[in-house]
């Protein structure tokens, strides 16, 4: 036996005794800190820059960004793609907001494997993330789960609630109680295989200089510090469409960058994605934004027609306004969809989150 092997063997000595402690191999698949699978955010452009397959199962992720930018759509389409892969979902609502024909619009099933909380303080919202790791985890739930919180700051905690309006609440109270249940809690989402989507609002940096963010998320920097996935929203111009002679807002552009994915040590560039109003981001212009990133798609030199690769010399040629007859008849978006992520990880562009 090698030094190093003792060094173990002492330590699982103790590990054995201690509920708080293990030691693993750097493969070992009890790991917490491994991720099993991805969910798919719903936006096939946003998976392929995360170059993995979607949202880390188990982990914290942050959508931030000023109001009107997307940001709990995004989530709610994370929500459909893990009902779509047999799992389930759950929207803590704090803001009272919530939107059942709006969730139903984004590809949520709110009849099965779906159901809405409300929390009127922050450890309302923790209390109600830990109840739900603990049944999970107590139930064996083997399937993915979604739990998106909307959102983690539009409520005080408990202390600064009791205060009488207009009484000075307490600096920092707020900030301190979603650390502490960050801290609490984060083991227990990654045991349970939970992702939790934390909606955070952004607000303007004061003290920031010309050439600084001029924003941050709001809360303190335990959800950033916790977080494995930070993504930035923010809202651009309507897309307008002549409808019987007028113009008629249809939906805008939103602008997404990633602003943190842990373990990568990219910089990456900002996304432009369509929310429509009727059907929430425009699944099918990612799936093409996607594929054409890719390569899976080329466009020819005078830009008119898509050529789609189905085999080593075989392509389908289509013009941009046939790309939903040609997605439809290739087995529709879903089918499509697992056919790209199929071969951007056969290409090594995509990995899988348990590979590093």
């Amino acid at each position: 036996m090698s030094d190093f092997d003792a060094i173990i063997k002492g330590i699982e000595k103790v590990a054995a005794k201690d509920p708080n402690m293990s030691i693993h191999s750097s493969g070992d698949l009890n790991l917490k800190s491994r991720a099993p699978y991805g969910i798919p955010t719903g936006l096939p452009l946003l998976d392929f820059q995360l170059g993995r397959p979607g949202l880390p199962a188990g982990k914290v992720i942050e959508y931030f960004g000023f109001e009107k930018s997307g940001k709990t759509t995004a989530a709610l389409h994370a929500i459909a793609e893990a009902q779509h892969m047999g799992g389930a979902g759950l929207f803590i609502d704090s803001e009272m907001s919530f939107d059942r024909s709006r969730a139903e619009q984004c590809g949520v099933n709110t009849e099965i494997n779906f159901a809405v909380g409300e929390a009127d303080t922050i450890e309302g919202i923790f209390r109600q993330l830990e109840a739900t790791a603990e049944s999970l985890i107590a139930t064996g739930w083997n399937k993915p789960f979604v739990v998106m919180v909307d959102s983690v700051t539009a409520v005080q905690s408990e202390t600064n609630k009791n205060k009488e309006i207009g009484e000075e609440p307490r600096v920092g109270e707020d900030a301190r109680v979603i650390r502490h249940g960050m801290r609490r809690l984060v083991s227990k989402f990654a045991e349970a295989n939970m992702t939790v989507i934390f909606i955070n609002h952004a607000i303007s940096a004061i003290a920031s200089g010309p050439f600084a963010p001029q924003s941050t998320s709001a809360g303190g920097h335990a959800i950033k510090f916790f977080a494995s996935v930070r993504i930035n929203f923010s809202s651009g111009s309507n897309i307008m469409k002549q409808v019987n002679g007028d113009k008629q807002r249809i939906g805008q552009k939103v602008f997404l960058r990633i602003e943190k994915l842990k373990g990568s040590p990219l910089v990456f560039p900002q996304l432009e994605q369509q929310l429509t109003n009727d059907t929430g981001f425009n699944y099918l212009q990612s799936l093409l934004d996607a594929s054409v990133k890719s390569g899976l798609i080329s466009i020819s030199s005078d830009k008119k027609l898509y050529k789609l690769k189905t085999g080593e010399e075989q392509t389908v040629d289509f013009p941009k306004t046939g790309w939903k007859e040609t997605v439809d008849g290739l087995g529709g978006p879903k089918k499509f969809y697992s056919m790209w992520m199929d071969w951007c990880i056969n290409e090594g562009l995509i990995l899988k989150w348990n590979e590093f």
